[in-house]
């Protein structure tokens, strides 16, 4: 705890590798291509997706990031790909370019998990 009036940094973006830029480069295109699709459909659930993809790349630039997370993140685009599955494969394309950065997204987040863990 800092004393009355001292500020803190929280961002730890120093600390970020280049497989971490990785990952917030794929997280990112998740959110443009299902931001676009909300733009598209009107459907609100896939501007709910960009935005966890966006709240994920924002906690991961703070100090508050800890390697479950990456587990976490690995669940979450899991899910929307058995989500999209599920859906009838609605939106063909752009489901399989979602699906390509998510499995890719997938791969890295588990392998930055695993060598932050020393594993």
């Amino acid at each position: 705890m800092g004393t009355l009036g001292e500020t803190r940094n929280v961002l730890a973006l120093h600390e970020r590798t280049r497989l971490g830029w990785v990952a917030v480069g794929l997280a990112l295109a998740l959110a443009l291509v299902n931001g676009y699709v909300a733009v598209l459909t009107a459907e609100a659930v896939f501007a709910v997706v960009a935005l966890t993809f966006v709240v994920g790349v924002v906690v991961y630039a703070t100090e508050y990031w800890r390697p479950v997370l990456y587990l976490l993140a690995a669940v979450h685009v899991g899910a929307l790909g058995v989500v999209w599955v599920l859906d009838g494969f609605r939106f063909p394309l752009l489901g399989a370019a979602t699906g390509a950065l998510s499995l890719a997204l997938f791969g890295v987040v588990l392998a930055l998990f695993y060598r932050e863990r020393g594993e």
